[in-house]
């Protein structure tokens, strides 16, 4: 019965409201505003915490702006991209089967991936639901507008 939005706490944010937000214009909107969040979201994983990036990709904001002690995790269903470049991925697996135990990480993103998962055949219901398997009983995810669960 988690499923059910009611039950996950959101934020929509207006990206205009925020005068840290700088477009780099290198990159597109979406871009910029993709890495903006995931700086943010960075910091709301914490320091210490145990953190999983479904999706990765060969970079992440994410990963490189954790601090402190955080440990990070990356997924990915592909070794390397389609220019060749290797994945960052710790892991190369699906979210419909997150190869870590039950209750390993206290943030899981999954913002540049949750899009693809009709793609691979991968219910957004069995997705979510795997990763509230490997969340902590208080652990957040984030789809990149700061959805929360628990």
């Amino acid at each position: 019965d988690f499923m059910q939005l009611k039950h996950w706490r959101h934020d929509v944010i207006d990206l205009s409201d925020h005068p840290d937000f700088v477009q780099q214009p290198h990159l597109s909107i979406l871009a910029n505003a993709v890495d903006f969040l995931n700086e943010r979201l960075s910091l709301r994983a914490g320091g210490s915490s145990r953190s999983l990036e479904v999706g990765c990709g060969v970079q992440s904001v994410f990963r490189d702006k954790l601090g402190g002690s955080s440990r990070w995790e990356g997924i990915d269903v592909f070794a390397r991209n389609e220019r060749g470049v290797p994945t960052i991925a710790t892991r190369i697996a699906s979210v419909a089967g997150i190869p870590f135990p039950a209750g390993s990480f206290d943030f899981v993103l999954a913002n540049q991936s949750i899009e693809h998962w009709h793609e691979y055949h991968v219910g957004i219901t069995a997705a979510l639901a795997e990763i509230r398997r490997v969340l902590s009983d208080d652990g957040l995810a984030s789809d990149g507008v700061e959805t929360h669960g628990g």
